[in-house]
């Protein structure tokens, strides 16, 4: 079974550690999500799923702000620079 590959990009207040997101895309090969209310996926499994970010550094920390926890996820993570 192949596993769905999906890119997330955060939509913050800016571009610096300190500010905080306010949405966030989810893209899949057939589908787009603009999600605002982040406590309506906080509880999706995504461990079977490839991650892929654009900048993965930041997205992580932001996504983290607001209850997201990947660290025991054993997704695949990718950052395109």
């Amino acid at each position: 079974k192949e596993s769905l590959v999906i890119a997330i990009d955060t939509e913050t207040t800016g571009i610096d550690w300190s500010d905080t997101p306010f949405a966030m895309t989810l893209a899949t090969p057939t589908d787009v999500f603009y999600v605002e209310h982040f406590e309506h996926i906080l509880g999706c499994d995504l461990t079977h799923a490839k991650i892929v970010f654009h900048n993965a550094k930041f997205d992580l920390r932001m996504l983290k702000k607001v209850g997201f926890n990947f660290s025991k996820n054993k997704s695949f993570f990718l950052s395109i620079q």
